[in-house]
């Protein structure tokens, strides 16, 4: 009997052994759950049900569990329908007998599903705002993921849990600007920190991909850290048009591929607001073509067409706060050949710094201001380091150009808004100018005044703009200069050949305006140069030039040559922009002058026409009285008196427009027989021998600068202003 009773308990206890065994390892597929799995789901959430097929079971001997699971279940919330993959769940027995809710661990494992049924749900259960918004910006897309979660003993899911998916081909859009297309990426979640991995998008028509972006949940905000880069994308009109909308004006970028790598951190609030942003790009451009018709640019770079090629273009970005740092390099192009430059620019609250290191050896550059001109092929070196604040100040802390043995330098010049000098510290100046003259000179500030020292300077490119403006204009780069400025140089060239020595000058500004001047330097001949100004109380200003070597300064007219000898003696008066000038020049001789050889040629005066471009005429007396306003010049009186013709006119010009002169040309042999007929003075003044007849000519010389026209008519009687004229002359004589 005892044999029998332990043979039966064995067996039992083998085939309890064999079932456990079996539903530990193999478990058993059953339709009897069910209805539990559907009770507890609703108990948790009564807009859930869920539709199951066969459930397998299985033990968990360790954690005294019923493992549940089963294939292809259907979920549903407020009917919306969620095709899952699998279902599974842990269910703790004792629970289970208890009546209690059992599940312990469940996991869930979804097909892939419209994302926005997701959204819409999670919208509709919490009431978010912002999963509304996000809901709307989503076109399309489908989401697969397992989630792996446990209960606490009420029902409540812990903090514990894990969902790995994946989401694939999905559409966004925010703006019209910004279309975000075939977003594919996996993802990890877990309380308060998600990651994405393997992602790639589409945005505006290029290709992007990140290996990672974690998102960590920080009290109400979410911190966003990532990576993103994408390999020979082709810029386009939707990304450019992001940064400008009408780029097209002055960038094209047909066929340009860019590509980027680019780290990133930002904080995102709950209603979706993007703070702290941070990042950084490292971004590479193979070309592109700047358009500009700048003639500021063409000023300085003469090879410049309207257009510069930019290839291989390096850029690091990095952001922060509103600042920012840019830091690159690129390959230029101008017309034929490439030149490299090397940039820094950043941004700090409203002040920008720059560094920009360029090399100019296939391009030309060109500099008037200074008389420079670089040629193609000559290796140089262009340094501007600097800094600008918005709307107040620009500051080059350093300007620093090299050319072989050539190089200039300039040290803290300040600039106002509207780019006019405020001051600056120094200037070295070490180059061949244009006209092969050795610059060697420095510029010192010493607060408030500035030192012009050095050996050699080229004046040839001021004295033309003196020359051309008036002294308002002539020192028009200042914001307002009130400085006084000394002169000590060896030699200063006023043309290519004729240069002073010992050139030594004072002068004091006051608002641009040179106040007063002394100058007073000698010629290598030793005839002297002197130049004063002074400026009285009521503002008159009187201006003196005196030198007994005169042609250095009259050749700079182009339409006198051969001038030789001489003596000027020029003053001016001006008062309130109107000016009063009388220049006299004394005994002196001229070859060319092709106004006055046409007007000799159509008065029939060929002999003294053949003297003039032969060995010169000569004048003993030369008399211009004229006044200057704004751009009329009126002649009141031109008066010139020479052994072989007399002239005396008057008329005006009007700058770089009309020119419109009349007067009276005489031979001396006229004015010979004319003085000395009269009685009594014609016998002390001139005798009787003279030359038979009476002659001269009336003319007019009017019509633009480069085409004008002369008319010459007989006279036989002469005005008593030209013989009043004639007789203070031979008197003064």
């Amino acid at each position: 009997m005892i044999k029998k009773i332990s043979i039966t308990i064995i067996v039992t206890l083998l085939l309890a052994i064999a079932t456990v065994t079996f539903l530990s390892i193999v478990g058993i597929e059953t339709t009897k759950f069910n209805n539990f799995i559907k009770n507890e789901l609703k108990s948790y959430n009564n807009k859930t049900d869920i539709n199951l097929k066969k459930v397998k079971l299985k033990l968990d001997l360790n954690n005294f569990y019923i493992k549940i699971s089963t294939l292809d279940p259907t979920l549903y919330y407020n009917s919306i329908e969620f095709p899952l993959e699998k279902l599974s769940f842990s269910i703790a027995i004792k629970s289970y007998l208890n009546e209690e809710f059992g599940i312990k661990k469940a996991s869930i494992e979804t097909k892939y599903n419209k994302i926005t049924n997701f959204l819409n749900t999670y919208q509709s259960e919490t009431g978010s705002v912002q999963f509304f918004i996000l809901s709307k910006t989503l076109k399309k897309g489908d989401v697969k993921f397992v989630v792996d979660f446990e209960f606490d003993e009420k029902g409540k899911i812990n903090n514990n849990y894990i969902i790995n998916g994946e989401i694939k081909d999905t559409k966004i859009e925010i703006f019209k600007d910004y279309d975000f297309n075939h977003l594919n990426f996996d993802f990890k979640i877990k309380k308060n920190n998600y990651e994405i991995s393997d992602a790639s998008f589409n945005f505006n028509n290029i290709n992007f991909n990140s290996k990672k972006i974690s998102i960590i949940k920080n009290n109400e905000d979410h911190q966003v850290i990532g990576e993103i880069d994408n390999k020979d994308g082709f810029l386009n009109d939707k990304i450019l048009h992001i940064f400008s909308k009408n780029y097209e004006n002055y960038l094209d970028i047909d066929n340009s591929k860019i590509t980027s790598n680019s780290s990133f951190s930002f904080d995102i609030t709950k209603d979706f607001k993007i703070k702290k942003l941070k990042t950084h790009s490292k971004v590479k451009i193979d070309k592109l073509r700047y358009l500009s018709k700048n003639k500021k640019i063409k000023k300085y770079l003469p090879d410049y067409q309207d257009q510069i090629y930019l290839v291989d273009s390096l850029v690091e970005i990095s952001y922060f706060k509103n600042n920012y740092k840019f830091e690159g390099s690129t390959n230029y192009l101008l017309k034929d050949l490439y030149d490299k430059l090397n940039f820094k620019i950043s941004k700090l609250g409203n002040q920008y710094n720059f560094n920009f290191d360029i090399n100019f050896e296939k391009n030309q550059i060109l500099i008037e201001e200074l008389n420079y001109l670089k040629k193609i092929n000559s290796k140089s070196n262009l340094k501007l380091v600097g800094k600008y604040i918005k709307n107040k100040q620009l500051t080059f802390q350093n300007i620093k150009f090299v050319e072989e043995k050539n190089n200039l330098q300039i040290v803290n010049l300040f600039l106002n808004k509207n780019f006019k000098i405020i001051k600056f510290d120094k200037v070295v100046n070490n180059y061949l100018t244009k006209d092969q003259i050795k610059n060697d000179y420095s510029i010192v500030f010493k607060n408030p005044n500035y030192k012009i020292s050095g050996i050699t300077y080229d004046g040839i490119k001021l004295l033309d703009n003196m020359f051309e403006s008036s002294d308002d204009n002539v020192f028009n780069i200042f914001e307002n200069l009130n400085s006084k400025i000394t002169i000590d140089l060896k030699q200063v060239y006023i043309d290519k050949v004729n240069y002073l020595d010992e050139f030594k000058a004072s002068a004091e500004f006051k608002n641009n305006k040179i106040k007063n001047l002394v100058l007073d330097s000698v010629f290598p001949n030793k005839k002297e140069l002197k130049l004063t100004i002074n400026t009285a109380e009521n503002g008159e200003k009187v201006t003196t030039v005196f030198t007994n070597f005169p042609k250095p300064i009259v050749s700079r007219y182009k339409f006198i040559k051969g001038f030789e000898k001489g003596t000027l003696d020029f003053q001016s008066i001006k008062k309130n922009d109107v000016s009063r000038s009388v220049l006299k020049i004394f005994n002196f001789k001229v070859k060319e002058v092709p106004a006055l050889a046409k007007l000799l040629s159509l008065a029939s005066l060929q002999g003294i026409a053949d003297t003039l471009t032969g060995e010169g005429i000569r004048f003993t007396d030369f008399e211009m009285i004229f006044s200057n306003e704004a751009k009329l010049m009126t002649i009141d009186e031109i008066y010139a008196i020479g052994p072989a013709i007399s002239i005396l006119s008057e008329g005006y010009i009007e700058k770089d427009s009309l020119i419109s002169l009349r007067g009276t040309l005489v031979p001396a042999r006229t004015i010979n027989r004319t003085i000395s007929s009269i009685p009594l003075l014609g016998d002390i003044l001139v005798g009787k021998k003279v030359g038979e007849g009476v002659f001269g000519v009336s003319f007019k010389v009017k019509g633009p600068p480069k085409n004008l026209k002369t008319t010459v008519n007989p006279i036989k009687t002469l005005t008593p202003r030209f013989i009043t004229r004639t007789l203070e002359k031979i008197k003064k004589n």
